[in-house]
């Protein structure tokens, strides 16, 4: 059940970044003909819509199984990890696209 329902929600988040991913990359080649910074985003913006679908379904579903409410503090957690790691994963690729 866990592995189901993460599954479906992650491939969400891809499909929702690449189409994002995508309009972003238009409007910055659109705007600043910089092909490294739209990549940059569009990556960028792929990367976090997958690892928010992941927590995003995770974080409730572990409270839940713990007895806890999941309205409660879910929030705080999803927000934490796609912070977290979207920064990581926007700042290492600036690294890596920019350097």
């Amino acid at each position: 059940m866990f592995s189901n329902v993460v599954r479906q929600e992650v491939l969400a988040g891809l499909i929702n970044g690449l189409v994002n991913g995508a309009i972003v990359f238009a409007v910055v080649m659109l705007v600043n003909n910089d092909l490294k910074i739209g990549l940059l985003l569009a990556c960028a913006l792929v990367f976090n819509l997958i690892i928010a679908g992941f927590f995003g379904t995770l974080i409730p579903l572990v409270m839940k199984s713990l007895g806890k409410d999941p309205a409660s503090s879910a929030t705080i957690f999803i927000t934490t990890a796609t912070d977290v790691f979207g920064f990581f994963f926007f700042l290492g690729l600036a690294k890596l696209f920019l350097s």
